[in-house]
């Protein structure tokens, strides 16, 4: 007997992170944001056990304030 296909979702969503940026850490803006985006794709992998995989895209990196 063949197996019965589970169907999938794909998600998407816009989701703004506003984190506490120190340039004198020796990070740009940029490799903090994929940080932070690697970060994200582990949280919700692990968060719920029926995600099959992420995908993310950077569309924006602004610093605000003194930096």
């Amino acid at each position: 007997m063949d197996p019965v296909p589970v169907p999938t979702l794909t998600v998407s969503f816009a989701v703004d992170i506003e984190i506490q940026y120190d340039p004198f850490k020796g990070r740009t803006p940029e490799e903090t944001a994929g940080l932070l985006e690697d970060a994200v794709h582990d949280v919700l992998i692990e968060a719920h056990p029926d995600v099959l995989s992420t995908t993310t895209n950077i569309t924006n990196i602004e610093v605000l304030g003194n930096a």
